[in-house]
């Protein structure tokens, strides 16, 4: 049960980090059109 708890902590963090990798790319898109 300990080792479940810690899974969906991770999964938590790496879909926290592709978010915000996307944003970054986003905005450096925008950044390049303009």
């Amino acid at each position: 049960e300990g080792d479940r708890e810690i899974g969906a902590g991770e999964k938590v963090r790496v879909v926290g980090v592709e978010g915000m990798t996307l944003k970054v790319q986003r905005l450096s898109e925008h950044r390049g059109e303009s």
